[in-house]
Parts: C-alpha cells; sequence; structure tokens
C-alpha cells in the first residue's frame, strides 16, 4: 500500500510537471495538423492496447488498467496505479521543404481500485483530450510595396491542449453484464504566439501571444460484456461499447505583447471575447476473442461527430472515423520455466485514422503501425511496458503537408492486492 501511494504521488506530479511545462516549452513541437481548433484529437487508450492500435474498449487485463471503457474497472481485481512518458518525432514535408520536430511528454495517469473485488471498481485519471504543439515559420515577407522597404520572417508557435481530469466508476450489474459512468472536468489553455522578425534593425520585432482558457464538463459512459466458452473450451468472448456526450467549454480569449520591457495585456478577456464551445460526441465499439490465456485477437471501432464541432477553424473539420485492429501474445506466464523470450508479452496492430481535418478537400488521413513489447514482474502484477509506433499522416495531395511519425511511449503499471482482510485459521 505504502508503495502505490509513493507511486501514486510520484505520477501525479510529474504528469502535473508535464502538462505545465507543454504551455510553456517553445521547442519542444509535434504535428502540423494541431494549429486548428483545440488541436488535433488525442485517444484514451491502456499501455496494452495501445500496442494493438486500439483504444481498448473490449480489452481486459486485470494487471493493467484501462482508461478507454469505464464498465471495465468492475473486473478490477488489482489496486493499479499506471502512468508514463511518450517521445514522439515528426518529419514534415511539403512543396517548400521539410522540418522535424519532436515532442516529449506524459501520458494519461490512472488509478484504479476495487471497492468490491471484480463487482465494482472506481477510477481517478488525468489525460489529454486534444493536443496543439506546432511550430510554423515563413521564411520571409516583403513589404516593398509599401512606403518601406522592409523584409520580415514570421514565426508561430502553439502550445497547450485539452485535458480531462476525471473521477468515475464500473459496476457488474449481472455475471457478464457492467456499467460504469464517469464524469470529469475539461480544461486547458492553449497559446497561440505570433513573432515578426524584420531585417532592418531600425525596426522593433513584433510579438504578440493569444491566450484561450477553456473549462466544461463531461459524461462518458461504458458497456462491458463477457461470455466464456463461447466458440471453444477455455475462450473468452468480450463486447466493449462506449459513449460520450458533447462537452460544452466556456472559453475566455486575451492578447498579450512584448514590448520588449515586459509584456503588457492588449484586450482583456471581457473585451477581446468570451465564446462558448462545443466539443463533439464520441462513440465506440469493440469485440475482443480470447483463445486462451496466451493468445487474443481485438478490434475497435471510433466514431467522432467533428462536423457539429463549433469553435474557431469550425470549417474546416468533418466526421472522424478510426478503426483498429491488434493481437497479443502472452509468453509471461508465472512460475513457467523457459527462456529470455518467455518473459515477455508480445503486441502488434494496425489503425486507419479518417482524421477530423478537411483541407482543399482532401481529409487529413493517417495510417499507424503499432507494436509492443510487456514486461510483467513475476511476483506481483506489475509491469513495465514499451509502445512502438510508425505511421504517415496527410500523404493524400502533393499540395498538403505529409508528415511520417516515430513514436515511443514507456509506461508503468504498478499493481498491488490492497484493502485485503488476511484471515488466520
Amino acid at each position: 500500500m505504502k508503495k502505490i501511494a509513493l507511486l501514486a504521488l510520484t505520477g501525479l506530479l510529474i504528469s502535473t510537471s508535464l502538462y505545465a511545462q507543454q504551455s510553456q516549452s517553445q521547442l519542444n513541437n509535434g504535428s502540423f495538423y494541431t494549429y486548428f481548433g483545440m488541436g488535433l484529437p488525442v485517444d484514451v487508450s491502456s499501455p496494452s492496447a495501445s500496442s494493438m492500435g486500439l483504444q481498448g474498449v473490449a480489452v481486459q487485463d486485470f494487471r493493467i488498467s484501462n482508461i478507454a471503457n469505464p464498465a471495465i474497472w468492475s473486473q478490477s481485481y488489482y489496486s493499479n496505479v499506471s502512468g508514463g512518458f511518450s517521445l514522439r518525432t515528426f518529419k514534415a514535408s511539403d512543396n517548400f521543404g521539410s522540418r522535424t520536430n519532436s515532442i516529449l511528454q506524459a501520458s494519461q495517469f490512472q488509478m484504479v481500485f476495487p471497492i468490491d473485488r471484480e463487482r465494482i471498481g472506481v477510477s481517478l485519471s488525468l489525460s489529454p483530450i486534444t493536443e496543439s504543439k506546432f511550430q510554423i515559420q515563413r521564411n520571409s515577407g516583403d513589404l516593398s510595396n509599401t512606403a518601406v522597404d522592409l523584409d520580415y520572417a514570421v514565426t508561430n508557435t502553439g502550445t497547450g491542449g485539452l485535458n480531462r481530469l476525471e473521477l468515475g466508476f464500473g459496476i457488474e450489474l449481472f455475471e457478464g453484464v457492467s456499467f460504469g459512468y464517469a464524469p470529469s472536468l475539461v480544461f486547458g489553455v492553449l497559446e497561440n504566439e505570433t513573432i515578426y522578425n524584420f531585417s532592418d534593425s531600425n525596426y522593433n520585432n513584433i510579438n504578440f501571444s493569444e491566450i484561450n482558457s477553456n473549462y466544461g464538463f463531461g459524461n462518458r459512459f461504458g458497456l462491458y460484456l463477457t461470455q466464456r466458452d463461447l466458440i471453444g473450451s477455455n475462450d473468452r468472448t468480450s463486447l466493449g461499447i462506449t459513449f460520450n456526450l458533447p462537452v460544452n467549454l466556456v472559453s475566455e480569449s486575451s492578447i498579450e505583447t512584448n514590448t520588449g520591457a515586459g509584456s503588457m495585456d492588449l484586450l482583456p478577456a471581457n473585451e477581446f471575447g468570451e465564446q462558448d464551445i462545443r466539443m463533439p460526441m464520441e462513440s465506440a465499439i469493440g469485440i475482443t476473442y480470447e483463445f486462451n490465456q496466451q493468445w487474443l485477437i481485438s478490434s475497435d471501432l471510433v466514431y467522432q461527430n467533428w462536423s457539429d464541432y463549433q469553435g474557431r477553424n469550425e470549417e474546416l473539420f468533418t466526421d472522424r472515423l478510426k478503426a483498429g485492429f491488434g493481437a497479443q501474445y502472452n509468453a509471461a506466464r508465472r512460475n513457467s520455466p523457459g527462456g529470455f523470450f518467455t518473459r515477455f508479452n508480445y503486441r502488434a496492430g494496425v489503425s486507419y485514422d479518417t482524421g477530423n481535418l478537411e483541407i482543399n478537400d482532401t481529409q487529413i488521413e493517417t495510417l499507424m503501425l503499432s507494436a509492443g513489447l510487456g514486461i510483467p514482474s513475476r511476483r506481483t502484477g506489475s509491469s513495465i511496458d514499451l509502445n512502438f509506433d510508425f505511421g504517415i499522416r496527410g500523404a493524400g495531395a502533393s499540395e498538403l503537408v505529409a508528415e511520417r511519425i516515430y513514436g515511443l511511449r514507456v509506461s508503468f503499471n504498478l499493481s498491488e492486492l490492497m484493502f485485503l482482510q488476511r484471515r488466520l485459521d
């Protein structure tokens, strides 16, 4: 119990620190496509499911917490704390050149506790919803058609995104049928900084930032159905369904400018404007078939109606559909003899994402290949999970930015038996 409390506190502090750093660093940049609206959507997924290209709405593992489906929390056996870090590199190119960006950040942090083991469980988590991390540079401009012959360069940098602080529960209504519900606080700050650098030193550079502070409330629901021995002996078939209600955000905006002697608020929020932003509804369905304790295959489908989004650049958004398929082989088993390669769990999968942006009549699609390695403890339910990704985004038209994506995520899952009443005969 002390171990899990210490990890929970450490993970929360690290996650909070990294989330704060995301809005301050201008050197840590990601995809160009995070420029639009509230940023690109970030899918919540368990460490094991993400290695298979999935969210994991139908993937249940008693050793690893599942953040994708609240109903699965009802099946909690261990008390679990999970968190980790991801490093992604984006190699972007268009008709004018190429650029490489990298971003290091915390992944979601989650604590799951069984109130009634394998019947009622609760979860507390902090996870990203959208991500805005970009830097766009236009090397030169020309004001020669004005009274002044002057060249300039423009750098546009964005940081921030929306996050979800969520507390929810899952309950097994009767054998094989579980329901989950999770209300949440949705919040985040997006900052868009623009810098004009002039070629003539007699002219001061212009530096101003638009800052958007957002908050609202969300609701997630989940259903999890499972049946053993449906096709063969010792197999298990699972169906998961989740539904996220639309989130209405209050967004307060202000503009600050750097005068060289400091910064000042040009247009306070109550003058620059307060607006309502509507984030889309999301639904997902997944199915998992476990042949035995070692082999499983899984697939899920996620839909978000971004055509209903209301906010900045709303004319560019379209409905998003993401499909994934993956497999897992659990070679690691407790107290089983074997060589080095029998100490791990192996995962792989592929996903196709239509994207939520349509630019120049072209949807920004993403194809992603994923693979992972689980390193479980032979003494407890804890594990370390490594996830590797390679993807291609926005390659459908030559006039758009095409990106190659390389990702590495390290997740830590500490599972302990807590609140267990010991009895002596």
